[in-house]
């Protein structure tokens, strides 16, 4: 079967040999170049709050296709669309026709899946020594299970 058409693409499976041709694995390496660098500009044309809840997801056909966290992201970015799309036609992409905005709630989480593993979640304080003291005063009328956890809280405040 031949292709019909210079512009179709062959969704065929690939074997893994053929992915890594070095002419198919410069041109993938060229394309992610040309995203990030095109995910900067868009980026840099924003508040940096709107900025940081999205990523330039595909260029294709004269469409920038962006990618934000949230519905309320995306309307926020609709507001800011002609100003972007005036902006990215001047600098970067004359024949930027129009942008479109895909929402994946995925795109939230990411900042959080960069931290290092041997970060903990939640930073803790330490106690200070009048929470400590309030602590014991609580736990020398309480029930003795309760009494223990509340004494093992005041004594955070010494670490």
């Amino acid at each position: 079967m031949a292709k019909e058409s210079s512009n179709m693409r062959d969704h065929r499976p690939q074997s893994a040999d053929h992915l890594l041709d070095s002419d198919n694995l410069t041109g993938i390496t060229q394309r992610a170049v040309a995203l990030d660098k095109l995910n900067k500009k868009v980026r840099s044309c924003l508040s940096p709050e709107l900025a940081n809840q999205l990523r330039v997801a595909n260029y294709r056909q004269g469409i920038l296709v962006l990618v934000v966290a949230s519905s309320a992201w995306a309307q926020r970015l609709n507001f800011e669309r002609f100003h972007l799309l005036s902006s990215l036609r001047t600098t970067e992409l004359p024949q930027l026709s129009s942008i479109e905005i895909k929402i994946n709630p995925d795109l939230s989480l990411q900042p959080h899946r960069r931290k290092k593993s041997s970060e903990p979640d939640i930073k803790q304080e330490p106690i200070s020594p009048v929470a400590a003291e309030y602590l014991k005063c609580i736990a020398a009328d309480a029930p003795e299970k309760i009494k223990r956890r509340l004494e093992r809280l005041a004594a955070m405040a010494k670490k």
